[in-house]
């Protein structure tokens, strides 16, 4: 009896020890995986950019309808996932939206935020 309930307190302070480290990893891979869309969203913009010698209006525009824009004009295939909903991108995310404001003819700004939407994890450019 003794020898498992020092198995069971030794079980129970690796887990102590594993389940902060992987709750931080499962929020590295998020955001990295968020990044890699918003990085897609950008090689698409490039290539509007390129057809049209100027970046799609809007202010504070979800990721989502720029990326149905990019579609229609045949720039990408499909809507990314969103890492923290797991859903594709939509309007209203409750986590991780992605936002595009267009500064000027020639630049434009995107920003992504994290779980809640409460936190910016990138600012591109």
């Amino acid at each position: 009896m003794i020898e498992l309930m020092i198995v069971i307190g030794i079980i129970a302070i690796i887990n102590l020890v594993m389940v902060p480290s992987f709750t931080s990893l499962q929020r590295s891979a998020k955001q990295l995986s968020a990044k890699s869309s918003a990085r897609q969203l950008m090689v698409g913009l490039e290539q509007y950019h390129f057809m049209h010698q100027v970046y799609p209006e809007g202010t504070n525009v979800p990721m989502a309808t720029i990326a149905k824009l990019l579609i229609d004009e045949q720039i990408i295939q499909a809507l990314p996932t969103n890492p923290y909903t797991g859903q594709v991108y939509g309007v209203q995310d409750s986590s991780g939206q992605i936002m595009y404001t267009k500064q000027s003819s020639g630049e434009y700004h995107i920003v992504g935020y994290g779980e809640d939407n409460d936190v910016i994890i990138f600012s591109f450019p």
